[in-house]
């Protein structure tokens, strides 16, 4: 990178450390490319890649006032993609792990009759409580869950931001599995793939 574009990004830093959200849209639209390129490159998701640029600009943004002591925003930039590489890896392999053992408990010819019985159950408790949900969190949940759209379909959909369906998503998650854990236990509430 020549010493021009270092200048400018300092410069966007130094605005943005001030609350200029014109400097974050133009280091946004200069960085966003690497981000995807490189969440492309090492997952191979295009899905991952996208949710990578709002995750990775949305702590950017909330760290901003720190962010004007960073000699190399490349190479910090890179970190912060790699990291998030990283841990949506091990998110994956966590889903598979849980979903692969899930499905080997409740199979019909190798769970009992409790655990056949249990999973009924939680899976009423489940449509229960989207039940209890906001109109906004219960459509975005269903939708995403139940429609399989992803976030930007959602967002379309509902006519509202990625930013806004990613908030409501977490959110009912979140109550979903706290209620649940609440009434059966950690072991099931971490067992469900919401």
């Amino acid at each position: 990178m020549n010493k021009g574009a270092l200048d400018i990004t300092k410069h966007w830093l130094q605005q943005m450390a001030e609350g200029d959200e014109e400097a974050f849209a133009q280091l946004f639209d200069a960085y966003r490319r690497r981000i995807y390129t490189y969440i492309i490159k090492v997952t191979g998701s295009a899905e991952l890649a996208e949710d990578a640029i709002q995750d990775i600009f949305l702590k950017i943004w909330k760290d901003r006032t720190r962010l004007g002591h960073v000699e190399n925003f490349n190479a910090y930039l890179h970190r912060m993609a790699h990291n998030y590489a990283y841990s949506g890896f091990r998110s994956m392999a966590r889903e598979e792990l849980i979903m692969a053992e899930l499905k080997k408990e409740t199979s019909p010819e190798t769970a009992h009759p409790e655990q056949i019985f249990l999973s009924k159950e939680v899976r009423a408790q489940i449509l229960e409580l989207v039940n209890q949900l906001s109109p906004q969190q219960r459509a975005v949940f269903l939708l995403s869950k139940e429609a399989g759209l992803k976030q930007e379909e959602i967002a379309r959909k509902l006519d509202i931001s990625v930013l806004t369906v990613k908030k409501h998503m977490g959110i009912a998650v979140r109550i979903l599995r706290e209620e649940i854990r609440g009434r059966y236990g950690i072991l099931i509430a971490l067992l469900i793939n919401f």
